[in-house]
This record gives C-alpha cells, structure tokens and sequence, in this order.
C-alpha cells in the first residue's frame, strides 16, 4: 500500500512536467526581449507569450519570433510577405506602390533608398526602433520555416535596473 501512495505522489508532478513541456513544444513559448530594436512595442527585459504558427502564416503587421541558424531567437515586426516590393528610404516604407502606415514604428533611421524584393516562403522584417534594430535590411530575408510564432501578450516585465514594470504586464503585442 505503502508504494502505491509514493507512485501516486510522484505521478503527479511528472504529469504536469510532461503536460508543460507538451504545451511549450505545441502551442506556446515564453521569450525575452534582448535589446531595444522593437521600442516603443517591446522593451528590453520584456518576456512575451509567442503561440506556434500550426500552418498559418504570418501577416503584414505581425510581430514574430524566429531563430536563426544559430539556435539564436530574434522578434521583428512583419513588414513584407512573399511576392512583396518593399522599399525603404529614411523613415518611409512602402510594399508594393503604397505608403506603409506605420502606427508603431519608432524612431527612424537614415537609410538610403532601397528596393527589396521577397522571394517565395520569405518575409521581409523590421524592428520597430528602425535606428536601433539589425533586421532584413542588413542581413536578408527570414524563410517560413524559421518563423517560431507570433508574439501575443508580455507575461513579465522587468527593467534593467531590476524594478518591474507593472504597467506593461499582461499588455497585448500590437
């Protein structure tokens, strides 16, 4: 009887571990923000809720997490799907022919005018904070494939001199 009782005690626990690595691997994921290329939307210490894509795709707008080749994650925002023109000059953005309106974007940068064309399971991304943000612009386009999901809600946020920032938890991604 005895052991049955330590079965059950452990059984427990080893579910909701099993339960919680299922979630994380198929749903959802918790990642920090590392740098402040996504200001205004994302700061530094913030830890956003990213749920998997499961075979949709990602839209214009969009702000994702993806790694890259180096098991490294970055979360940019969705400024050109496949198929896109995307020009960028300074602080304006344009996909195919039409001005981009940018509620969130943050402080610009000087960018001499560019033209990028997505190739097909691509996307062009940018962070917010364009004077602030390595993103396609300077290294490429983001294959679908290394797209983990889209960031949703910020769980946690913390600042760097360690003071929570009440004012930003449970806020959506926009």
């Amino acid at each position: 009887m005895r052991d049955r009782s330590i079965v059950r005690l452990l059984a427990l626990p080893a579910a909701l571990v099993v339960a919680a690595l299922a979630t994380r691997l198929s749903v959802a994921e918790v990642y920090r923000v590392p740098s402040r290329s996504m200001e205004p939307a994302l700061a530094p210490g913030d830890q956003v809720v990213v749920t998997r894509l499961r075979g949709a795709l990602p839209r214009r707008g969009d702000v994702v997490v993806f790694e890259d080749g180096e098991e490294r994650a970055w979360i940019k925002r969705v400024i050109g799907l496949p198929g896109d023109s995307v020009v960028v000059e300074g602080a304006h953005v344009s996909v195919n022919g039409a001005t981009l309106a940018e509620p969130w974007a943050g402080e610009a940068s000087a960018d001499a005018r560019a033209t990028h064309i997505v190739p097909a399971g691509h996307y062009f991304v940018m962070g917010d904070n364009r004077a602030n943000s390595a993103d396609s612009r300077s290294w490429g386009f983001v294959a679908r494939e290394s797209i983990v999901g889209r960031a949703r809600l910020i769980c946690w946020s913390r600042a760097d001199h360690g003071a929570i920032r009440w004012e930003r938890l449970l806020s959506s991604v926009e």
